[in-house]
């Protein structure tokens, strides 16, 4: 049931671009009487009003940030916003988490701003951006908070990114980029005239159909006007450090512990975002599907159990208690319990969930179905879930809805979904994405129930599976004896080398010329993904070098 980290990632556009002096092409200078950017509309403030935004967990970018993200990294206080950076665990596949906040929603043509206060730490990047891409046209990825959906605008997965980046080494420059379709390098960085680290300024950018026009405290200092971005993205503040590779340009960094930065007081838009996420305040979905006060709790049975977990049912079988320890946070255990007899045709259940530990616990449900559903086959049939009347995650691509219940607490989970179901499972503090801890607890459900609301909608179909292909036969046509051509060593290197073949791929055949300064490779058949490969040896005397150059003809 793991699924790839694959969610999230985020172009990175932290190049070294052009800083600003004489030769600027006129088409990006701004016209003087530019109005200043309407900041009128805040969408987060730090206060009370930051419920568009979410902080999102256990995924990284990949090379060159060297952060997974983590929600322990944002933190508001006094109305003011601020990202972090700390060590991570041992053997976690980054060595630090870093912050990010994010908005639920996708916004598109108008004016965007921040006051912000970048860190002045060498290695790092506090940025303010728009972006979607890939993972925006899925239906759902496991960067999300709650509610969290594709990008209604973006089905195709298009990279467009529009962004604002400060470098910790020198944050008397602010770079501006964009990406259009997955095509970036538009960098320039504007000389401030002074050191942003230092207090707050405000920063923002104008999108229109035809132009970027990049603002910092209310004048217009740079536009461009080419292969501008056209779909709506997601209002997006982070802050990381680089890998080896992020290092050539970011500079190297060293971690200190306790620091704290950037800082946001507030974030604007003058356009309202769109999102695919049900509102529960207009459509009802996120409100209890019944009075469960009205409805008897079930016997319960175990229908199976890992060995990890020690399950005891109570006398009378309205609850069991579940202990456990040292249990990985990734090992995916889980406890079974059987669907009662007369309760098939339900489409919500309800139960009720006892911490009794020490620390919190991940707690995820699952109802499944006999057959297997969707791109990923999974039986999972979950479609929404309420922890104390209040939504929480429901992944529907991989199955499950996820609820954190904090020590010597007791919450009620009510469980939607849409088909026949056979069991209804709990995976407890042993499905957290990317934890690397152990885990030790114990938890106790009770008053399980089930209902039916509206229609009861019978088992997804099963996605068939794929016809298998036979390998195609090649047909291979060996090439015949030639003489090398005439070959001029290229400038800057020495005489041509001889050539000795130490591999060949099956369905290549390979001849080598008379005078082994030239080979000939013929093919048929071949699969695009089989990674089939000729292999020559460095010639005697070349171990050292450290370029190689060649003429290739397509014949």
């Amino acid at each position: 049931m793991k699924k790839n980290t694959k969610i999230g990632i985020l172009s990175v556009s932290l190049l070294m671009g052009l800083v600003v002096g004489c030769g600027l092409p006129k088409e990006n200078i701004p016209d003087p009487d530019t109005p200043a950017l309407d900041v009128s509309k805040k969408v987060a403030t730090f206060g009370s009003d930051q419920e568009r935004f979410f902080a999102p967990s256990g995924y990284g970018n990949g090379s060159p940030f060297a952060v997974e993200w983590d929600d322990s990294q944002v933190s508001i206080n006094n109305n003011e916003l601020t990202l972090g950076i700390d060590k991570n665990g041992p053997g976690a596949e980054y060595p630090y988490l870093g912050g990010e906040y994010r908005s639920y929603e996708f916004y598109g043509y108008g004016d965007y701003a921040t006051k912000m206060k970048p860190s002045n730490v060498g290695g790092t990047a506090s940025t303010f951006f728009l972006y979607t891409g890939e993972y925006d046209s899925e239906t759902k990825h496991n960067s999300s908070g709650v509610n969290d959906t594709k990008n209604p605008d973006n089905e195709e997965g298009h990279h467009d990114e529009i962004d604002i980046e400060f470098l910790g080494k020198d944050t008397t420059k602010v770079q501006f980029n964009y990406f259009t379709n997955g095509k970036g390098g538009h960098e320039y960085m504007y000389n401030l005239g002074f050191d942003a680290s230092k207090e707050y300024h405000e920063y923002g950018f104008r999108w229109t159909e035809d132009k970027i026009i990049w603002f910092v405290d209310g004048k217009a200092v740079y536009q461009a006007v080419k292969d501008i971005p056209s779909h709506p993205g997601r209002i997006i503040t982070n802050y990381w450090c680089g890998d080896n590779e992020g290092a050539k340009w970011m500079g190297h960094y060293t971690h200190q512990e306790g620091y704290k930065g950037p800082n946001y007081q507030w974030i604007s838009a003058s356009t309202e975002g769109k999102s695919t996420c049900y509102d529960p305040s207009q459509s009802g979905e996120g409100k209890p599907a019944t009075d469960w006060s009205k409805v008897n709790a079930k016997d319960i049975a175990i229908a199976s159990c890992d060995p990890n977990y020690n399950a005891v049912i109570a006398d009378d079988r309205k609850s069991i208690k579940v202990k456990y320890t040292d249990l990985a946070g990734e090992k995916y255990d889980n406890l079974s319990l059987l669907i009662p007899e007369g309760c098939a045709a339900s489409n919500a259940v309800y139960f009720e969930v006892e911490n009794k530990g020490e620390s919190e616990v991940s707690f995820r449900t699952d109802v499944n179905a006999s057959t297997k559903h969707g791109e990923h086959n999974i039986t999972a049939i979950n479609t929404s879930a309420l922890m104390n009347g209040e939504m929480i995650p429901t992944n529907l691509e991989w199955g499950g809805s996820v609820a954190t219940i904090a020590p010597h607490t007791k919450a009620t989970i009510e469980v939607k979904y849409e088909g026949t179901p056979v069991n209804v499972m709990f995976m407890i503090d042993s499905a957290i994405y990317q934890d690397k801890a152990t885990h030790t607890g114990e938890v106790e459900i009770s008053n399980l129930k089930f209902n039916v609301t509206g229609e009861v909608t019978p088992n997804p179909e099963p996605t068939p599976e794929p016809e298998p292909t036979p390998e195609p036969t090649p047909e291979v046509v060996a090439p015949a004896p030639f003489d090398a051509p005439s070959v001029t060593p290229v400038e800057g290197f020495d005489e041509v080398s001889e050539i000795a073949v130490k591999g060949v791929g099956e369905c290549y055949k390979l001849t080598v010329s008379n005078e082994k300064k030239a080979f000939e490779v013929a093919y048929g058949n071949m699969a695009g993904e089989s990674y089939k490969n000729v292999e020559l040896a460095i010639p005697e005397g070349k171990e050292l070098s450290q370029k190689v150059a060649f003429e290739v003809e397509n014949e």
